[in-house]
This record gives C-alpha cells, sequence and structure tokens, in this order.
C-alpha cells in the first residue's frame, strides 16, 4: 500500500460541523482555479486568478467554528469555510483583507489514477491529471448546479449561516498588530481646551510608529478616560477610527480654579477587530499633561493638533 493509500485510509478529522479530511478538491470554475490537497497541518496545490498562477505550499491555522486559514503569501490569504459537500475559499488581498473573488472547491476522487501511478506525482502533475479527470463537460456541469444551488438559498438560510458565527468572545488574540500613535496637549492653561488627536495602525505595515506612515485601521474601538491628579474621573471617551485610522478628540474645557499640583492622565485602549479572520488585537497606552495657571496663552510649542483630520 503506497503512502497516498495510507494517507486516504488515515483520516484527520479537522473541522467541527462539516467533515473534512485530509484530501484533494478542486473549484468548478472555467475562468479561475483551485486546487489543494489538504491535511491536517498543511495545504499544497496551485490557483489561478485573473491569469495569474500562484503556487500553494502553506501551513493550515484551524478555528473553533470549523473555519481554517491559508497564509499564500505575504499579499494573499485563504479562508475556508467547509459544508457537507464542498469548501467556500475566500481570497483575500493584504494588507487591507480586500476581498479578491470567491471559490468552490469540492473533493476530487485522485484514487483512481494515482493507484496506478509508480512514483510520487508531484503537486503540478496531480493538477494536470484532475483537470484530465474532470473534463470540460464536467466542468460546465458543475457550474450550472452552482449556479442552480446559490439560486435556491433562502433568507433563512443565510440568517442561520449568520447565527452560527463564532462570538466576538471567541476570537483569537494576536500581538503586536495593532498601535496606537497618540499627541497631546502637554502644558494646558486654565480656561483653555485640553486637546489631542490618534492614529491606529499595523505595526507589521507601518514598522516605525510614523503618524504620517501607512497601515492605517479603521474601526478600531477606543475607549479611555481623562484623569485629574486625584483620580477624578473629568471624561470618558469611546469612539472609533476613520477610514485613516484617525480619530481627533472636541476637546476638554479646563475650567478657572482647577488644581495644578500633579499630573492628568489620557488613558487610552484600542481594540480591533478583524472578523474575517476571526481575531482580534488590543493596545494600551497612558499620557500626561500639567495644568498651569497661565490665562493669557496656551503653550502652542508643545501642541500637536491638526485639524481637519489629515487625509
Amino acid at each position: 500500500m503506497n503512502n497516498l493509500m495510507i494517507l486516504s485510509l488515515s483520516l484527520v478529522l479537522l473541522f467541527s460541523g462539516s467533515n473534512v479530511y485530509a484530501d484533494t478538491f478542486q473549484s468548478y470554475d472555467n475562468k479561475n482555479y483551485l486546487y489543494l490537497e489538504i491535511n491536517d497541518t498543511k495545504a499544497t496545490g496551485n490557483m489561478r486568478i485573473d491569469g495569474e498562477f500562484t503556487s500553494i505550499d502553506s501551513t493550515l491555522k484551524f478555528y473553533k467554528n470549523g473555519n481554517f486559514k491559508i497564509i499564500v503569501s505575504k499579499n494573499l490569504i485563504l479562508v475556508g469555510t467547509p459544508s457537507d459537500d464542498e469548501i467556500k475559499i475566500l481570497v483575500l488581498e493584504r494588507p487591507h483583507k480586500q476581498e479578491r473573488t470567491t471559490l468552490m472547491i469540492q473533493k476530487v476522487d485522485t484514487f483512481s489514477y494515482e493507484k496506478v501511478v509508480e512514483k510520487e506525482l508531484t503537486v503540478m502533475e496531480k493538477f494536470e491529471l484532475a483537470q484530465i479527470q474532470t473534463g470540460r463537460g464536467d466542468i460546465a456541469e458543475q457550474n450550472l448546479l452552482e449556479a442552480e444551488r446559490l439560486k435556491s438559498i433562502e433568507e433563512a438560510t443565510i440568517l442561520a449561516e449568520i447565527a452560527n458565527q463564532t462570538s466576538r468572545t471567541q476570537y483569537q488574540l494576536i500581538d503586536d498588530v495593532l498601535e496606537l500613535i497618540v499627541r497631546q496637549d502637554f502644558h494646558v492653561p486654565m480656561m483653555s481646551t485640553f486637546d489631542f488627536d490618534l492614529r491606529a495602525i499595523d505595526q507589521n505595515q507601518n514598522k516605525y510608529s510614523q503618524f504620517y506612515g501607512n497601515g492605517y485601521l479603521d474601526d478600531v474601538i477606543i475607549t479611555g478616560s481623562i484623569i485629574d491628579p486625584e483620580g477624578k474621573v473629568w471624561r470618558t471617551i469611546n469612539v472609533t477610527t476613520n477610514e485613516n485610522g484617525y480619530y481627533q478628540s472636541q476637546g476638554m474645557y479646563i475650567p478657572d480654579n482647577t488644581p495644578t499640583n500633579g499630573e492628568w492622565f489620557l488613558d487610552l485602549e484600542g481594540i480591533k477587530y478583524f472578523d474575517d479572520l476571526e481575531e482580534f488585537s488590543k493596545f494600551s497606552i497612558v499620557k500626561s499633561f500639567f495644568v498651569t495657571d497661565d490665562t493669557n496663552s496656551k503653550n502652542t510649542s508643545e501642541k500637536f493638533i491638526t485639524s481637519p483630520a489629515p487625509p
């Protein structure tokens, strides 16, 4: 018994809910194509999208709801959602995880031709043999069946799929991704306003933590407080960053006779949910400032706020 027959008999359960075993899968899209060999730790294969050919030899990452992720390259991610008879593959482009296309792959019966092959087949050879075995007529038939299947999906089915999605409380924490870059007033005269602004960035895309760098993260949930030297909370903050990863405060007025005997604190925490990958990243930061009794002018030499929001 060769290695491929042993692999076929040693079924390894990869997902809960939908049974997907160590096996071979391919899509039936005439324009785009995906061929995958999947086991419990690795995926190999080939993909053609818009005429561009990509080889796949990557590790697998699995989630509690049965989905899995394949990092093809630094610019390309595949997210798989198995069902009873096929796997939905979402092709995402980094860094913003934009959807490029969706492919449906189904199990391929490679046993009939693999058992007569004397040597171990390469990924390309299996790709070509799978095309020969499938045939153009079968591809056209599968496309028609898939179109009819998608047309028959009702609203109740879609709602059920949403209800079965993993709760954010079960998402996996990924470190060293989100970072908050905060600029705030340092000296704030009484009877003026304390201001700050911030940017949320992806540390992997903005390695030098530059306010005007790149890798901005939108929809980052920002929470926090402005606290005086005695521990009294003067303002709570609960906002989200815009499409440029930016947020600018509305300013907090400092009234007359405000205590000037110690440090004030701007205490912030950010959290970013990557819903397509069921991951999240967190970052917290504390900035100090002082209230002064100079009511004539505000120390603009240490004021970093820019308005309106930068592009």
